[in-house]
């Protein structure tokens, strides 16, 4: 199934517009939701955007099974509980401790439990993974729906004063539609809480095309949010940049908008941030800027892996968006993987790059081969697992 051929927000068609890459998952397909698509610049409204989306799953069943938000692993990285204190300093400007709250795509209630460390009472998650509605019942007694964010969810007609939105527009296929479905759910005064990766800090870090993931198809800009935000009747109230990335994307944009009901008076002109002030410098310069250190990056992993010498092939750790695009790039070969190992439960058995995932663990019973790490940020962790175990594979770090 091909889906957007044309931009999702204004509908302007694909060949109009320019485009920028093309990614393919096709060797890893068992395991993603699309096996390939383009990523564009619409030359109407300026969203940066994947379309030709070759989907080969159900979108529903795939965020309950196989993404990497399902994969039980609950524990909260020192950056991510960084990030969600800054969500909630954020929100505590505006929003009142008695305020009903709905987090949309919540995963197991992290941020939610920091709103309730804060005095929040009145919370409530949607979540598509059973198992992360289970652990934020069980363990931060925060009540999580399972269902996703569309006509056919388990939410009574209640209205809610702020609805969040973190990390989640980014990888929606309709977002148009579900920022307008918001009203029916949010009261005339609400506010509508939206964290993105962020344009304008992906060349802030050099990687490997990893902003363009086999879940993220929307590469939103505050210009083009603006934009959504306020022909659906919001003004931003609240805006910070977080710098510091997080598992494994850029640094990110916190927004609060308040929902106007299509009248824009004194006082929510008054109380409105004025977007041209936000930019740090052309949208269009960051983003060109961004992939031109990606091809930097990709050119030095070429030149690296030309050192080694494998004569019995390698094994890869790491199944998901960044090895695809080594294999995309020709920088891993798929004659040459032997194996491929990933922590993450819900890969295991599945085939990718010609081979079963397998667990970690399964490395003692394998055959000593030298192992590509293709996370950026793992390495250590990796390593320092290998030690431990007393299991001797050479390691190799692509990404220095």
């Amino acid at each position: 199934m091909v889906l957007r051929q044309q931009c999702p927000f204004c509908g302007e068609k694909n060949v109009n517009n320019k485009m920028f890459l093309q990614r393919d998952f096709s060797m890893c397909r068992n395991i993603t939701l699309f096996e390939k698509y383009d990523v564009f610049r619409c030359s109407n409204c300026n969203l940066y955007y994947a379309g030709n989306i070759v989907q080969i799953k159900e979108i529903a069943d795939y965020y309950n099974r196989m993404s990497r938000y399902e994969s039980g692993n609950y524990t909260l990285s020192k950056d991510i509980l960084r990030h969600y204190k800054k969500n909630v300093d954020i929100i505590q400007k505006v929003i009142s401790k008695e305020a009903r709250i709905l987090d949309v795509g919540c995963a197991f209630g992290g941020l939610l439990n920091e709103l309730k460390k804060e005095g929040y009472t009145h919370l409530l998650g949607l979540e598509p993974s059973e198992k992360n509605c289970h652990y934020a019942k069980e363990v931060y007694d925060i009540t999580v729906l399972e269902g996703n964010w569309g006509n056919e969810m388990p939410i009574s007609e209640e209205k809610f004063d702020l609805i969040i939105f973190s990390a989640v527009l980014e990888h929606l296929l309709d977002f148009k539609s579900d920022i307008q479905r918001c009203k029916k759910y949010l009261n005339n005064d609400g506010y509508l809480y939206i964290v993105l990766p962020d344009v304008e800090l992906y060349s802030e870090q050099d990687d490997l095309y990893q902003e363009f993931s086999s879940e993220h198809i929307n590469y939103f800009d505050i210009d083009f949010l603006n934009l959504m935000m306020v022909e659906n009747g919001y003004v931003l109230v609240e805006f910070e940049r977080d710098y510091i990335g997080a598992m494994g994307i850029s640094g990110s944009f916190c927004s609060l908008w308040k929902s106007t009901n299509g009248s824009f008076d004194k006082e929510n002109i008054s109380s409105a941030i004025l977007v041209e002030n936000l930019h740090e410098s052309t949208v269009e310069e960051k983003f060109e800027l961004y992939l031109k250190q990606c091809h930097k990056v990709m050119v030095q992993m070429n030149k690296k892996i030309r050192d080694f010498k494998f004569d019995d092939g390698y094994y890869i750790w790491g199944a998901g968006t960044s090895a695809a695009m080594m294999a995309q790039l020709g920088i891993i070969k798929y004659p040459e993987i032997k194996g491929v190992i990933d922590s993450n439960l819900n890969y295991k058995g599945q085939e990718a790059f010609g081979c079963q995932i397998v667990q970690p663990k399964d490395l003692k019973n394998m055959k000593n081969r030298p192992i590509l790490v293709t996370s950026q940020y793992a390495f250590h962790e990796i390593n320092q697992y290998l030690i431990r175990e007393g299991i001797s594979n050479k390691v190799i770090n692509l990404y220095t």
